[in-house]
């Protein structure tokens, strides 16, 4: 198996692999964690997409490239690049949106009680 004919895999590999690696270089990981007092307390919604551009350790990280690479790439040949870059989107999208909703409803309702 290889990268040939998977190009939208491949910068999904290398650019999370290169944001995990920059973060543990600069050390910066605590900015992707996404702790609930920080985003309902402090308002701090700028946390949200930046939680999806690194792992906080490198076995997140070493999973994470293996279950794309052994996936990603068979779905990726199977479908078209554009087809599959249209289906990765929808997926992150709907698996994240309730997370994300339920932090934004948080922070509204705290701000509605004072």
């Amino acid at each position: 198996m290889s990268f040939a004919h998977a190009p939208v895999t491949k910068t999904l590999i290398l650019s999370t692999a290169l944001c995990s690696v920059v973060a543990g270089t600069l050390n910066v990981k605590y900015l992707f964690n996404l702790p609930y007092p920080h985003l309902v307390q402090d308002a701090q919604l700028w946390r949200l997409p930046v939680h999806l551009l690194a792992f906080s350790n490198s076995s997140e990280l070493f999973a994470a490239v293996l279950l794309l690479y052994n996936v990603s790439t068979t779905v990726e040949r199977l479908f078209v690049s554009l087809s599959h870059c249209t289906l990765r989107s929808m997926s992150d999208f709907i698996h994240r949106v309730p997370r994300n909703l339920q932090y934004v409803v948080a922070l509204l309702r705290r701000d509605g009680s004072h």
